[in-house]
């Protein structure tokens, strides 16, 4: 008899507890706080104007989900902490300046994307091909894209709303509404925060007639470059890899505010006895949402980062393959001669130092800078380190020219 009873207890307790989980949403919105930054992240850079006077709101479309209360918290020890409220690039790289050479570990969460999302949409098979190389000119600082991803925000946005409208119409349970609502504000106030906008683009823009052409990639050993073209008004890419934004006032009191609301909502949430599942499902969807915001591929577009393809040679593939050694001897090569700059046709670019060459063709000094990281030993030429003759020569004449033109131009900018 009390064996049976107390089967009867079990049943009834987990058939309570699968009708009305309010116990473990509570324990959910603990959750995945790591995944809404990241979506804030991708998604921050759209605004509206509050007053012909020029003060802005921002729009970030990262619904309310199960990770928001933890985050909270996260923003907060942040905020006090190191003062950034944008994480870490997911993608280590490093931005080189082609004039100089020097090298800048990226902390730009713009440019890692970028690169992430640029290699995922240009595979290679590494058996293959050495290298891919791919050169974009840079267009002016506008502003952000608008995307499918950042469309969908708002479209599950409104989902959970009519989702958790189900209970009061049909029990007059107006509770759950009244949560997500509360729990989609505080989403879209965090959001707007203007440190978000300020810590994305810390960056400053090319001055007037300035050009710079810089590289992106994650170092020796990458299957994968971007070459950068810059002209006046576009990114300065060496400074948004280096920069760290100022902390607008304000930003403390604010993370504090809006960590002490989100766990009155926390506490709220745990109250609820009833319906309990349509909270699962409007949190569910939140962080479905959240998950594809975060790690969804994107066009740079959409971080205000516009670049095209350079025609009409924009992409250098070399293939991976040994090739015979031609010699050991240096002979120069008169310097008058110019058949050393004309391109090959692609399947004739094998391994990395063929396509470092090629580039250098079409981009002057940006070849030179990168032959420093992928074949370590300093910019001047040093004939020992280069095992082939054919790539011996080339350089010899390439750090030669490069000379020649930064010989010139010393001249042209000396005083009279």
């Amino acid at each position: 008899m009390e064996s049976t009873t107390a089967s009867h207890g079990a049943s009834g307790e987990l058939r309570s507890q699968w009708s009305n989980p309010g116990d473990i949403f509570s324990l959910l919105l603990l959750i995945g706080g790591d995944i809404v930054q990241k979506a804030i992240a991708q998604l921050v850079g759209k605004h509206v104007r509050l007053s012909t006077k020029g003060q802005k709101f921002g729009i970030t479309p990262v619904a309310f989900s199960f990770g928001w209360v933890t985050y909270a918290f996260v923003s907060l020890m942040s905020a006090v902490g190191d003062h950034q409220l944008m994480p870490s690039p997911d993608l280590p790289c490093i931005v080189l300046n082609a004039e100089n050479g020097f090298v800048t570990n990226n902390k730009s969460w713009i440019l890692g994307r970028v690169l992430r999302d640029h290699e995922s949409a240009n595979e290679v098979d590494p058996a293959i091909v050495s290298i891919r190389i791919d050169v974009f000119d840079q267009k002016l600082i506008h502003r952000a894209d608008i995307d499918f991803v950042w469309v969908l925000g708002w479209v599950v946005m409104i989902i959970q709303t009519v989702l958790s409208v189900v209970p009061w119409i049909v029990y007059g349970d107006w509770a759950i509404f009244l949560i997500t609502i509360c729990g989609t504000v505080l989403a879209l106030v965090t959001g707007a925060l203007p440190q978000w906008q300020i810590e994305k683009w810390a960056g400053r823009p090319l001055g007037d007639g300035k050009k710079k052409v810089t590289c992106l990639t994650r170092g020796n050993g990458s299957s994968h470059i971007m070459v950068l073209l810059g002209d006046s008004g576009a990114w300065d890419v060496e400074s948004l890899a280096g920069a760290k934004a100022t902390v607008p006032k304000g930003t403390v009191f604010i993370t504090v505010v809006l960590a002490v609301l989100w766990t009155a909502l926390l506490i709220s949430a745990s109250g609820l006895k009833e319906h309990s599942w349509f909270l699962v499902g409007v949190g569910g969807i939140g962080m479905l949402q959240n998950l594809y915001a975060a790690g969804s591929p994107r066009g740079a577009g959409t971080s205000n980062f516009h670049i095209t393809e350079r025609r009409p040679r924009s992409t250098i593939i070399a293939k991976r393959q040994k090739i015979n050694d031609i010699g050991d001897s240096d002979d120069d090569v008169r310097d008058v001669s110019t058949d050393w700059l004309a391109p090959l046709q692609e399947d004739e670019i094998v391994n990395v130092m063929g396509a470092l060459m090629e580039l250098e063709k079409d981009v002057p000094e940006a070849g030179l800078a990168l032959l420093k990281t992928f074949f370590p030993g300093g910019l001047r030429y040093k004939g020992e380190r280069i095992r082939y003759k054919l790539q011996r020569k080339f350089w010899k004449k390439a750090f030669r020219t490069a000379d020649a033109r930064a010989s010139a131009t010393e001249a042209q900018n000396a005083p009279v």
